[in-house]
């Protein structure tokens, strides 16, 4: 099996069929166990998305795109607060400069990802 670092897929996979986010996967040591919860995950998407277009369709609470923009809102949201904790990193580890500079600049990205999701979700509710 070839590492994800060594290997570039034929077709990219959507970024809605990965089901394990890139902050979980980094940390696997062995870049194989990354690329098979990769491969589970997009078993998963893929199956999860044929029993919603074959299986009996549900009545929906709300409408398909505001559950896709919830759904969204909510990672973004994630995405902004494992960014603070990267700028908060700062106050507890001894940085270097170019990591002490990537952390003030993650304080900005977390608030500019906070801004999107509450921009999201103020639309949903209108």
């Amino acid at each position: 099996m070839s590492s994800r670092a060594d290997s570039t897929p034929a077709c990219p996979a959507t970024a809605a069929s990965s089901s394990f986010r890139q902050t979980l996967l980094w940390r696997l040591e062995n870049p194989a166990y990354a690329d098979a919860l990769e491969t589970l995950g997009q078993l998963l998407w893929d199956h999860v998305n044929e029993l919603h277009q074959f299986g009996p369709e549900k009545p929906r609470s709300e409408p398909l795109t505001v559950s896709e923009l919830r759904a969204a809102a909510g990672e973004l949201r994630y995405a902004a607060g494992y960014l603070q904790d990267l700028a908060n990193e700062r106050t507890f580890c001894d940085l270097k400069p170019r990591e002490r500079k990537l952390s003030r600049r993650a304080e900005t990205w977390a608030r500019q990802a906070a801004t999107i999701a509450a921009s999201i979700e103020e639309a949903i509710k209108a």
